[in-house]
């Protein structure tokens, strides 16, 4: 089932100027191998992810905020992510000694948080007063054990980071029509990030 548009207020970010190659070559400064923007318009959104989060195959399930269920309803993030116009799509890719290389797939993963996080904070930073959400790759991890399981709030909550599939994002969707691919070569393994402005 797919979620149409509302027309829900938008983010106002007129009063903040930013400039798309500016911002793509501070991404590709800070690691990003690839960076592009997409109208949220544009985004393919289905609540069927709901579902796939709860097989739980990633293990992150019912184990964090940052992830279904403690992320909260699916509907309710993709009618936050409709409020913003545009996001920025943050992608790396790491070459893997082979397609079992999974010690690989984890320090790429590492790496691609560290690039993800050092965009968000040089854009805070340059953009004093722009409104954004950051959403990145799996579940949040800063927490050796997340507050969630003691039911307790969140004790990192302005670092914490949900992935853009827990707010129904088809990804590969998301990449084709930003222009990026999902595959990028034999070998190798591509995380995704999204800024939304």
């Amino acid at each position: 089932m797919k979620v149409g548009l509302n027309n829900m207020d938008k983010i106002d970010n007129s009063s903040e100027i930013f400039n798309k190659d500016d911002l793509s070559s501070l991404s590709s400064s800070l690691g990003a191998d690839k960076t592009a923007f997409v109208k949220t318009e544009n985004i393919n959104f289905s609540i069927d992810f709901k579902d796939m989060c709860a097989m739980n195959s990633c293990g992150k399930y019912n184990t964090n905020w940052m992830c279904p269920p403690g992320v909260g309803k699916i509907e309710d993030g993709i009618a936050r992510i409709k409020q913003y116009n545009e996001g920025m799509i943050i992608q790396t890719i790491t070459q893997l000694e082979d397609s079992f290389d999974f010690e690989g797939m984890q320090d790429a993963a590492t790496r691609h948080d560290k690039v993800f996080r050092d965009v968000i904070q040089e854009i805070k930073s340059q953009y004093k007063t722009l409104k954004i959400m950051a959403l990145s790759v799996g579940g949040c991890s800063l927490c050796d054990r997340c507050s969630y399981l003691d039911n307790l709030p969140c004790i990192q909550p302005e670092r914490a980071l949900s992935s853009v599939e827990a707010y129904g994002i088809d990804v590969n969707n998301l990449l084709t029509v930003s222009g990026l691919k999902y595959n990028n070569g034999v070998s190798t393994v591509s995380y995704v990030g999204l800024i939304l402005f």
